[in-house]
């Protein structure tokens, strides 16, 4: 869905007033229609707290988790978008301070405290 575009957005009348869709945010029907891709980036950001891509990242990571131990890793990578295994690999060890395989096995990290965005 583009931003100011959103499905039912204009205004219709019906005997209680006029009605909007309830999936497009008011904002976007007040915004104009050509956002640059930064101030989308600054949008979300500001709203989620998260870059879209480290979003994205956590977001593909998690559905990951949800089918671990269904299939090997090497597939799951395959089927979650993940260009291979290593990159898999890679990704969870970023994001989750363990292998794949030590986190299945239980061995987690130690917790520790959120750390700035920008601390990679």
């Amino acid at each position: 869905m583009r931003p100011g575009r959103c499905s039912g957005s204009a205004p219709t009348s019906s005997p209680t007033g006029p009605s909007r869709s309830p999936s497009c945010p008011a904002r976007w029907r007040r915004s104009p229609r050509n956002w640059t891709e930064r101030q989308l980036r600054t949008l979300f950001a500001a709203g989620i707290g998260l870059s879209p891509k480290h979003y994205a990242r956590i977001a593909r990571l998690r559905l990951v988790l949800a089918h671990a131990g269904k299939a090997p890793w090497a597939h799951l990578a395959a089927d979650t978008g993940y260009y291979d295994h290593s990159h898999l690999t890679a990704e969870f060890r970023r994001l989750m301070g363990v292998s794949p395989s030590a986190f299945a096995r239980g061995a987690l990290p130690a917790a520790t405290g959120c750390t700035p965005l920008g601390g990679r």
